[in-house]
């Protein structure tokens, strides 16, 4: 498990998340896994019903609208591919696609992803409560020192 320590100085508060505040996250990330699951199975009944040519119950508080559209959908980076090697041949498109990944800005995005700890696995931490521990205010710590903490994590 990946953690990262802030230096302590005054720019950078110590603020600590608690094991419930965890435990709530990784409930709530893993229920809404089970309900997406749970929603892309019935929506697939419900489009099989409907095309079978069910009809509604209509004694309950919602009705369904099934609406028919079509949708255009353009693969655009085969045909940037595609235009590219018209323009510098087929030996010149790797070369343009490596120049125009490397030029492409990067973007630092913190993901967070819910993982056993090992030591209360083992028995070694134990659930406590734990007294009452500084906040930060919302909205206190600007982005950039957040994508500093997080490049920190390794």
């Amino acid at each position: 498990m990946a953690t990262a320590t802030l230096p302590s100085s005054p720019s950078f508060p110590q603020f600590t998340i608690t094991s419930e505040e965890i435990a709530r996250y990784a409930e709530l990330t893993s229920l809404l896994t089970q309900l997406e699951k749970q929603k892309d199975t019935l929506r697939s009944e419900l489009l099989e019903l409907y095309a079978d040519g069910a009809e509604q119950e209509e004694t309950g508080p919602y009705l369904l609208n099934f609406v028919d559209q079509e949708r255009r959908t353009v693969d655009w980076k085969s045909e940037a591919l595609s235009l590219a090697t018209i323009v510098y041949g087929a030996q010149g498109v790797n070369a343009w696609m490596l120049q125009t990944e490397q030029a492409a800005p990067v973007q630092a995005i913190t993901s967070i992803r819910v993982n056993p700890n090992p030591a209360f696995a083992a028995g070694l931490a134990r659930s406590t409560v734990v007294a009452a521990t500084p906040k930060k205010p919302a909205g206190s710590v600007p982005a950039r020192g957040l994508a500093t903490a997080a490049s920190d994590i390794r």
